[in-house]
């Protein structure tokens, strides 16, 4: 008799960012439909699931570079949504980078639906605030997203691929590229890392980035996060850890201590 195989039904939801260039702030409205519209033909669709603002967020009225006022989130909130109600897209998001106060505030003014939280487990003030590791203190904006209803995405779970401890990266991965927060350096996230690659050991897990994963499966109010790979044995490896669920308590806890 032949042995028919289990299919696994897979529901891919599919996103994309939008980040206005400086040139851009004064029209955002034009550049956010210029953008999509570009990333709906790259991908060969007609609409994506989630649209997100990607610009980093401040308090100050004049911002430099591609940084986005607050003053100014509403009117790009308002440009994605208009790509809504035109069937470029299903819902809108944005991400959580920036200065911590001006992105606590863009939660309140409840203007999207989904946010990417930068957090992992060497800086994971976003889900534990005051344990940032010495960078950028996100203050708990995980928790004020979710009792905000808001989708929370957890994004640099990985710290760039510094939490593999290895400084050698593979070919398709490139540099780690410019820090997402506010004193994260790559170099010291390595250095760093090497604390929990012995806590992972002692855990019993396959290495510091299966401890990684499973920590940010276990943070309440994370909906998903979001895994960078360069291979597909990285990928078959992420899936294995995720299945695997989130860390137990005790071994959150530990983490948190590490970044304190």
């Amino acid at each position: 008799m032949p042995v028919i195989a289990a299919q696994r039904t897979v529901h891919v939801v599919i996103g994309t960012k939008v980040r206005l260039a400086s040139s851009e702030l004064a029209d955002p409205v034009q550049a956010i439909r210029r953008s999509l519209e570009a990333s709906l033909r790259r991908l060969g669709r007609d609409v994506v699931d989630l649209v997100q603002l990607h610009n980093p967020i401040t308090l100050l009225p004049a911002a430099a570079g591609d940084a986005l006022p607050l003053e100014q989130v509403d009117e790009a909130a308002a440009a994605l949504q208009e790509t809504v109600r035109d069937g470029l897209a299903r819902h809108v998001g944005a991400t959580g980078l920036g200065d911590t106060a001006a992105l606590r505030e863009m939660i309140r003014l409840e203007l999207f639906e989904t946010l990417q939280s930068y957090f992992n487990a060497l800086n994971p003030s976003a889900g534990y605030a005051g344990h940032s590791g010495g960078g950028q203190d996100f203050e708990g904006l995980i928790d004020l997203a979710a009792r905000a209803g808001l989708g929370v995405i957890a994004i640099r779970v990985l710290a760039a691929g510094a939490l593999s401890t290895q400084p050698e990266r593979h070919p398709n991965a490139g540099a780690p590229g410019t820090p997402l927060a506010a004193g994260a350096d790559y170099a010291q996230d390595l250095q760093r890392a090497q604390a929990l690659a012995s806590l992972a050991a002692e855990l019993g897990l396959e290495s510091p980035l299966e401890l990684a994963l499973r920590f940010a499966l276990a943070k309440p109010g994370v909906s998903t996060v979001l895994v960078g790979f360069s291979s597909l044995a990285q990928l078959g490896s992420a899936i294995r850890w995720a299945e695997r669920g989130p860390l137990p308590e005790e071994a959150v806890q530990r983490v948190v201590a590490h970044a304190a």
